[in-house]
């Protein structure tokens, strides 16, 4: 199998870089595609089939991301079913950002993922990008208006999905993305 170069250096690469090579995948389907292409990176990566299953679980306070040996799995909370499905996108986006951060080293990692500070901010920055990507994919159908936002909303989503994040966090995302200051509000 010979390997896709746009797949080299995958989780080296910026956030926004990342989000585009995940993200650019001009089909109907929100995040599933884009899901299919980690997937073929991590195939022609590795040399493995890779699973990436998302479950809606009663047992989890957080959402987060799960490494096992074929696979992850990626645990939204249950308060998901009841949010914006914009905002539940950037939390799903998030994960598959620490997917897509971790994809050299998946032979190492095994159980819940504990991001660093620094993996955190690469995760949002990530989740920022690939939903703007994939809006601009939806941008010319005109039956899903509702996928579609500006910058700026996609932003202020972004504030009120990292409301309850560490203040660092949330300051290092705003400052890398050009928003505006967390100090006003939530911090």
């Amino acid at each position: 199998m010979t390997l896709n170069k746009k797949y080299i250096g995958l989780a080296q690469k910026s956030p926004e870089e990342a989000a585009r090579i995940v993200g650019e995948v001009d089909r109907s389907n929100y995040f599933a595609h884009t899901i299919r292409e980690i997937q073929r990176a991590i195939l022609q990566m590795h040399g493995k089939h890779y699973h990436v299953n998302t479950h809606i679980s009663d047992q989890t306070r957080e959402s987060h991301i799960t490494f096992h040996e074929s696979g992850c799995d990626i645990y939204l909370v249950p308060a998901c079913q009841e949010m914006d499905e914009r905002a539940v996108r950037l939390i799903l986006a998030h994960e598959l950002g620490h997917l897509v951060r971790q994809i050299d080293r998946l032979k190492e990692r095994s159980g819940r993922f504990t991001p660093s500070p620094d993996e955190e901010v690469y995760a949002w920055e990530f989740a920022y990008h690939l939903v703007w990507t994939k809006s601009e994919w939806h941008r010319q159908d005109k039956e899903r208006d509702k996928h579609i936002f500006d910058q700026t909303g996609l932003k202020t989503m972004l504030s009120a999905v990292l409301r309850d994040k560490a203040p660092d966090v949330r300051r290092r995302v705003a400052e890398a993305l050009g928003m505006p200051s967390p100090s006003g509000g939530y911090s």
